[in-house]
């Protein structure tokens, strides 16, 4: 019989659901035409994280297997957008551009192993998964678009929960007779007691450890002036303990955000907003290559942006709205990095990179100047024009340009739409690849162009299709000079393409007791290492995705739940290796096609079993939930042994089962 994990995580939660004093309305002036037409995906609550099925209550894994997302490994929540490398996702936060979300991302990496929020902290979570507005930049892929949820303006309340991602705490309350509120959370992970169950050998172990804590208030000044400010703090910690050895890799990092915004709204026709930031990173790591006595790689290094950004929003006719903003940031970067020649896998890249000797201790300060803007019109009754233009200039490697976007959404009938969009996108090198080098100083901005259309059918009784065709563009892209050298140096050229394109279908159907979805992803992403040169299955190819999920009510409140998702083999390099005569194996750089090889498709099945019951007046939920039910051996990655000179699979997650409880007060 195969080995279950069994993981029983009991929830008591006391969630707010007491009547909210109605707030002043500061309403948006929406410059992106009708829903939808500013190519927005799927936008969750955090009540929808916590029921999204597979995703461990983590923001950013709930929208895996939306179309065209893929999570690149169960073990982070990186994600591939359309072909997209993860460091191409933007992630923000309360309008605060942040450079990763997860706790223990890598330095220069995005994603992590789990959100820095808990979901009670979200009001709500917008992707855009391509061809997203001028508002947005930075990034050539998609966005995240996190905004904090206010406190309930009813009275003092405190929730807690014990979920997949940890044991939280929450309190909040009003301020001023309901004039404001504010909210307040920890959170604390329990990963660590799980630590080694889904450990690929018994002679390594595994000790993750993390705390988050955000704050929030908001007051309103006037009937139309309104002040918030949030700060959210995150600490990572993980320890990789050798058998046989008296050192163990270790990597620190602690992240905080901290913004404070203004808003004014002037008549029905303009609003102004003021918004202030300040985002911090640290990083401490240190990994071993046993038996060598000199570290592999250690790292100290710190990453600071501060700055301030001012927008309006105007509305100049009936059918005509303007926005304009701009922003500046100085930049900091602290970097003391040293690390012998070493192979080392990324998550990111998905594949093995091998580094040359470094010796980094360097402090750099620069600016980043940003400027937008963007007009919606409705030249006819069923048209609606969106226009938009962002420039920006990182002053550390004088990269600077003016990205145009232009989208059209055409109203089919009461019940259809069709949408045009291209765009324009940069995204300047990261401060971890901007100091491998002092040649790398000299890098430009990476850019990709997309180039969409699709359509949007919805039916009476709760049925929806949609289908979308894209290409995305890339030139520009980083790559390692030398990497395939005896002595690669760590300098970064612009010189990789990539092209991906694809397909994508969704279908939707919704009952009153239940619901099912349906997405199907075909796209194909090839790259070459310069203009001109071969073409190669990029590393995020993965051809087909697909995701089916739903759920029913059984009666007797009872309902039920299951999701499948089947990605296809991601493409990878099946080095050679060679004896180096001195008791140990290399491998072979150079010897074989790149990414000529595919690893297995992915597959897994989720179900989940709850039942609502009421006890002492609480609403309980109970519920089990079952992550790769059919327990498969999916593998992501292959380490190298140099001692036996072969390669071994690194799996996914195993079968794990999660138990729990959900338990609310009514509000009085």
């Amino acid at each position: 019989m195969q080995r279950l994990t069994l993981i029983i995580v009991a929830m008591v939660v006391t969630a707010i659901r007491a009547p909210v004093v109605a707030q002043t309305a500061l309403g948006p002036v929406v410059v992106t035409g009708s829903a939808g037409g500013d190519g927005a995906g799927a936008t969750y609550t955090g009540e929808d994280v916590r029921a999204e099925i597979g995703a461990l209550w983590d923001v950013t894994r709930a929208f895996a297997g939306g179309p065209g997302v893929v999570g690149t490994s169960d073990r982070t929540s990186n994600l591939s957008v359309r072909g997209g490398d993860p460091t191409e996702n933007l992630v923000r936060v309360d309008g605060i551009d942040i450079p990763s979300i997860g706790h223990m991302a890598w330095q220069g990496e995005t994603g992590g192993v789990v959100s820095m929020l808990s979901p009670g902290a979200i009001g709500a979570a917008t992707f855009y998964t391509g061809s997203f507005p001028a508002r947005f930049g930075g990034r050539m892929s998609s966005v995240l678009d996190i905004h904090l949820r206010d406190g309930t303006r009813a009275g003092p309340r405190g929730s807690a929960d014990l979920s997949p991602a940890g044991i939280t705490g929450i309190i909040e309350g009003p301020l001023r007779a309901g004039r404001g509120s504010w909210i307040a959370s920890y959170r604390t992970g329990v990963l660590d007691i799980a630590s080694g169950l889904a450990a690929d050998s018994p002679a390594t172990m595994v000790v993750p450890s993390y705390w988050d804590a955000h704050a929030k208030a908001v007051y309103e000044l006037s009937p139309s002036e309104r002040v918030s400010a949030f700060v959210l703090r995150g600490v990572s910690d993980l320890a990789i303990g050798h058998s046989g050895a008296d050192v163990h890799d270790a990597f620190t990092s602690a992240k905080r955000v901290a913004g404070a915004t203004w808003t004014r709204v002037f008549g029905d026709g303009a609003r102004a907003r003021v918004l202030l930031s300040d985002v911090r990173a640290e990083y401490d790591a240190v990994a071993w290559q046993p038996p060598i006595r000199e570290a592999a790689y250690t790292n100290s290094s710190t990453e600071a942006r501060k700055g301030a950004e001012a927008a309006v929003d105007l509305v100049l006719s009936p059918s005509t709205t303007l926005n304009l903003g701009g922003r500046w940031d100085r930049v900091t970067l602290d970097h003391d990095i040293a690390y012998r020649p070493w192979r080392v896998f990324s998550e990111n890249a998905a594949r093995l990179l091998w580094l040359g000797r470094q010796d980094i201790d360097i402090t750099r300060t620069g600016h980043i100047l940003m400027a937008y803007a963007e007009v919606s019109t409705k030249p006819a009754s069923r048209l609606t024009v969106d226009w938009g233009v962002r420039a920006s200039r990182l002053t550390l490697t004088d990269g600077a340009g003016i990205d145009p976007r232009f989208a059209a959404t055409y109203d089919l009938g009461d019940r259809a739409r069709w949408r045009f969009a291209v765009g324009r996108y940069r995204q300047s090198p990261s401060p971890l690849e901007l100091t491998l080098h002092e040649a790398n100083a000299r890098l430009r901005d990476s850019r990709s162009t997309h180039v969409l259309t699709g359509v949007v059918r919805q039916w009476s009784g709760g049925v929806s299709l949609a289908a979308e065709a894209y290409v995305k563009a890339y030139r520009g892209l980083l790559t390692l000079v030398e990497e395939g050298a005896k002595r690669p140096s760590g300098e970064l050229a612009n010189t990789r393409e990539r092209l991906s394109r694809g397909l994508e279908f969704e279908v939707r159907v919704r009952r009153p007791r239940g619901h099912v979805m349906g997405v199907v992803s075909a796209s194909r992403a090839t790259a070459r290492v310069e203009p001109g040169a071969p073409t190669y299955a990029d590393d995020f190819d993965y051809r087909l995705a697909a995701t089916v999920s739903g759920s029913r009510e059984l009666g007797g409140a009872w309902r039920v739940g299951a999701k499948w998702v089947f990605v296809g083999g991601r493409p990878y390099t099946e080095y050679a290796v060679r004896d180096t005569g001195v008791g140990a194996y290399e491998i072979v750089l150079g010897s074989a096609p790149h990414n000529g090889a595919r690893y297995p498709s992915y597959r897994r099945l989720d179900i989940q079993v709850a039942r609502d019951v009421a006890w002492a007046s609480r609403d309980v939920r109970v519920f089990v939930e079952v992550r790769n039910a059919l327990n498969r051996h999916n593998v992501y990655a292959r380490r190298f042994d140099p001692t036996r000179g072969a390669f071994y699979p690194v799996h996914h997650l195993p079968r794990l089962l999660f138990v729990g409880v959900t338990a609310s007060v009514p509000g009085r």
